[in-house]
């Protein structure tokens, strides 16, 4: 008698990083690989930890998932970085907070605010995967990425806690953008590209010509992954969701 595979539910709950058309789209990368999943996708482009942790209570009731991906915690660190640019950047955080994304203000609150977000997944019998946050701009000197680099360590620590599988995206973003020499500072440099940087990426020849006239290899704006950046986390994110499959196959 042949054996029937039942196809799983994966639920992704992320921000903008989880959104976009499919060749920037990691979940939509990985749902045409996985075929064995039934894929659902919640992406809230600006959202918090805190934010995409009620994402995620309100989610799983709905879609039942036997699989869970997270993926969160930039624009903790991005809305502050965006108050301390000032202008338009501070009134566009500004509308953020307004929005209830009231971001970690340091690593013991990003350690309790993450834990919080989790629990909903922990209190049920399905596997959860973890992203870290990405790479905060290609170059990895500034003060901003050694921010992330801390609250990652944070996230990691927290996940092995609590017994979550962690997917450190930046480490493998990290060891590609420091093996390519020079990076490119560019990050968010343009306000309008807030607006347009949509429109000129709609193909993958134009994210990839918007990625070059930036001087940025991974991305498109220093944040929002460009096809290769998209590529490098759906690989990364296939390889343990096919661990996951085949341990309880």
């Amino acid at each position: 008698m042949a054996r029937v595979m039942l196809m799983r539910r994966l639920l992704i709950v992320g921000d903008s990083l989880a959104g976009g058309p499919p060749h920037l789209c990691y979940p939509s990368l990985v749902a045409k690989r996985l075929p064995v999943f039934w894929t659902r996708v919640v992406a809230l482009p600006g959202k918090t930890m805190r934010r995409l942790g009620e994402a995620l209570a309100r989610a799983l009731p709905l879609y039942s998932p036997h699989l869970v991906v997270f993926q969160g915690g930039g624009n903790d660190l991005l809305i502050p970085h965006l108050e301390e640019r000032g202008g338009r950047w501070r009134l566009l955080a500004m509308a953020l907070r307004r929005g209830g994304n009231l971001p970690a203000f340091n690593e013991e609150e990003f350690e309790r605010t993450f834990r919080k977000a989790v629990e909903p997944a922990l209190s049920q019998p399905i596997s959860t995967v973890v992203l870290s946050i990405p790479c905060l701009g290609e170059d990895l000197g500034t003060p901003l990425n050694e921010r992330r680099r801390h609250y990652n360590r944070v996230l990691e620590k927290t996940a092995g806690e609590l017994g979550l599988k962690v997917i450190r995206i930046d480490r493998i973003q990290e060891e590609i953008l420091g093996e390519d020499g020079e990076a490119s500072p560019y990050l968010m440099d343009e306000f309008s590209g807030f607006f347009l940087d949509p429109l000129r990426s709609l193909t993958p020849e134009g994210a990839f010509r918007l990625s070059e006239r930036r001087g940025l290899l991974l991305t498109l704006d220093g944040i929002h992954p460009n096809p290769r950046g998209a590529e490098i986390i759906a690989e990364a994110l296939l390889g343990a969701l096919t661990e996951e499959v085949e341990e309880t196959a």
